[in-house]
C-alpha cells in the first residue's frame, strides 16, 4: 500500500477524513513471519474501540477496491493482508516528531 493510496481512501470518506490530522505508512512483521501493512493515524478526537475498528475496516475495504496487488494478496491470505491501524491522539508518537517540521513524515520506521 502506498501513502497516496491511504490518503485517497481517507479523503474519500468525509466522516473519517474530518477526524484525521496526519498519517504514516509502514509495515509490521508478526511472530509467525507474516508482514502486514500498518498505517498510524493521528486523530483529533477521543479514540475508542469503535473508531479503531471503523478505521481498520474502511482502510482494508478501500485498499482492496483500489489496489490490484493488495486485492490478490487479500484473496489468497486475508489474515496477513489485514492492515493494522494504530490511532494516536494529536501530537503523540510517532507524530510528536512532526512538531517542528515543515513537511510531515509519511513512512514509519522501527521504533517510531
Amino acid at each position: 500500500m502506498y501513502p497516496d493510496d491511504r490518503e485517497s481512501l481517507a479523503h474519500a470518506q468525509p466522516d473519517l477524513a474530518a477526524r484525521i490530522i496526519s498519517f504514516c505508512a509502514g509495515s509490521e512483521e508478526r511472530n509467525d513471519g507474516s508482514i502486514r501493512p500498518a498505517s498510524a493515524i493521528e486523530i483529533r478526537r477521543e479514540i475508542d474501540a469503535q473508531l479503531w475498528t471503523t478505521f481498520e475496516q474502511k482502510l482494508v475495504e478501500g485498499i482492496v477496491k483500489l489496489n490490484a496487488g493488495f486485492r490478490e494478496s487479500f484473496s489468497e491470505y486475508p489474515v496477513a493482508a489485514k492492515a493494522r491501524v494504530p490511532l494516536y491522539p494529536d501530537g503523540s508518537r510517532p507524530f510528536a516528531l512532526d512538531a517542528g517540521r515543515i513537511r510531515q513524515r509519511r513512512i514509519l520506521t522501527p521504533g517510531s
